[in-house]
């Protein structure tokens, strides 16, 4: 791309690209000689803004919209890829994006012929996934930390780490080699300087926070013990929110840096959820830039499942919903009850 600028020293070049499901940027100071062509780089490393992302995990299939309205849905799933294998080889548990827009997509499925972690520029760039993690690998939860070019995710309650830049895997926390009794993770997210932050079930059927700092040689782990039933977490901003789907309890608990309690918000109710603040049962927070919450809301009898969207600073004044359980556009299939 040419453009005509005025001479000058420190000339700042901003540039974004817009994906299907994502908008980067990137920005250049350069010096602008007169009457000279003046080539420019500019680093594309800046994601600005991405669609919602919606992991619908039983309907075998990865679901993109714009808004609550359910403008720009589109879908993929197994036969958009070259890897084979069936409908049920790809079960995306969850999405998120690094700092240059493309996507990573855990698979909860061992399957023999689909990546445990998928990676694509975006939804309608199938042709680009590449596999980050090898196939008989049953991934859940995963979340990119875009400040340091990172991807975690957990394997048999193991936390990795990928670097997305150099495409290095390591073991980014292992519970057992600390000493930690950990069962299994429910969540995993990430705050602005890398700290994780999962959701912890252990042998005595307790449910804790862990917040994770992996800057040192041996991990520090602070631990907040907070009620059964805990689905997932996520931070925004500076709050950190626990989703919980047990019948007839807080649907979402907030909590500040300090892990200490705000509030809580919303109950679960199931399929009979009617109005803001009644929940049919919050599985999963759902991945997108911006600030707002989007909640994966499925009931437990596997009859009603929706899309809910909230303002986490007041999320009883600004409540949108989209979706219905079923197979077809505008319906989801999160959870199955066994």
């Amino acid at each position: 791309k040419t453009l005509e600028v005025p001479a000058g020293a420190g000339r700042k070049v901003e540039v974004f690209l817009n994906t299907m499901s994502a908008t980067v940027g990137g920005i250049a100071v350069v010096d602008v000689v007169q009457d000279a062509v003046t080539n420019v780089t500019v680093p594309m490393t800046a994601l600005v803004d991405t669609a919602v992302l919606l992991p619908d995990k039983n309907n075998n299939r990865l679901v993109q919209i714009v808004d609550m309205n359910g403008a720009g849905w589109t879908t993929s799933n197994y036969t958009d890829f070259t890897y084979g294998g069936g409908p049920s080889d790809f079960n995306p548990f969850a999405v998120d994006f690094d700092a240059q827009g493309r996507m990573y997509i855990s698979n909860n499925v061992y399957s023999a012929y689909f990546p445990g972690v998928l990676r694509m520029a975006d939804i309608g760039s199938a042709a680009t996934a590449e596999q980050i993690v090898g196939v008989f690998s049953n991934i859940n939860y995963l979340i990119a930390y875009r400040p340091g070019n990172a991807v975690y995710y957990i394997l048999d309650n193991i936390i990795y780490k990928f670097d997305t830049l150099g495409d290095i895997l390591t073991t980014a926390f292992n519970p057992s080699l600390w000493g930690y009794n950990v069962i299994a993770f429910y969540g995993l997210s990430v705050d602005s300087l890398g700290r994780l932050y999962a959701v912890v079930y252990d042998s005595s059927f307790n449910y804790f926070i862990y917040r994770i700092d992996l800057s040192e040689p041996v991990p520090l782990v602070e631990i907040k013990p907070i009620s059964q039933g805990a689905s997932d977490i996520t931070v925004k901003g500076s709050r950190v929110f626990v989703a919980y789907s047990m019948m007839g309890g807080p649907a979402m608990e907030i909590y500040a840096m300090d892990l200490s309690l705000i509030s809580s918000f919303g109950t679960v109710v199931g399929w009979t959820a009617s109005g803001p603040g009644f929940f049919y049962g919050p599985r999963r927070f759902a991945a997108r830039t911006k600030r707002r919450l989007y909640i994966l809301d499925g009931a437990e009898d596997d009859t009603a499942e929706r899309v809910v969207s909230l303002d986490p600073d007041n999320p009883a004044a600004d409540w949108q919903t989209y979706g219905q359980h079923g197979t077809g556009t505008g319906q989801f299939k999160f959870y199955s009850f066994c």
